[in-house]
């Protein structure tokens, strides 16, 4: 059966939720214990990457190949890790590949007939090509669609009280062959 994976790369939490026929959207459980994951990467001595909490849990013993919120260093394109600069795509890469890979076992190993990534609607040209790259280094697949999550807007009602509304753009790339689940930089 065909269905579409969305996931929400956040800065400290990734999320995500799939869609099964046109009217079934579900949490994906992450863990064992939760529909979120820290969006967290390790690297080890050696460039094998964790991520999620087996990224906490190892920076607590060696705090120098840890990266709390890869999605803070989009703008700058890498991020300092063991004294190197980390191409910023391969750190996010790494945790949307472990979401995938979650979501495929979930699905009999069948792939998503979509994907779905949001951002920030504020992101530039240049960031959104850096989450099209951690996309494309993660094997999401042919279809995947980026979608803003909306900036909150306040308005006054007439009331007086405030509330949020906003409006999402939606956007289309494509990726590559799917890219194997363990990392080494």
């Amino acid at each position: 059966m065909s269905w579409v994976l969305a996931i929400d790369f956040g800065t400290s939490n990734t999320s995500a939720a799939h869609r099964i026929g046109p009217d079934r959207v579900e949490s994906l459980p992450l863990t064992h214990t939760s529909n979120l994951m820290p969006s967290a990467v390790y690297v080890d001595p050696h460039g094998t990457v964790s991520t999620g909490e087996v990224a906490v849990n190892r920076a607590t013993v060696d705090p120098a190949g840890y990266v709390a919120a890869p999605k803070a260093h989009v703008a700058a394109g890498t991020v300092p890790v063991r004294g190197h600069h980390l191409p910023v795509a391969a750190a996010i890469a790494a945790v949307l590949r472990t979401v995938h890979t979650r979501a495929l076992q979930a699905h009999n190993n069948q792939a998503p007939a979509a994907v779905v990534l949001t951002h920030p609607e504020a992101w530039s040209g240049r960031e959104l090509a850096v989450l099209r790259e951690a996309a494309t280094s993660a094997g999401l697949g042919g279809h995947v669609s980026l979608i803003s999550e909306p900036a909150p807007r306040r308005s006054t009602t007439p009331a007086g009280t405030t509330r949020r509304s906003s409006r999402a753009r939606p956007s289309r790339c494509s990726t590559s062959a799917a890219a194997p689940s363990t990392s080494r930089f």
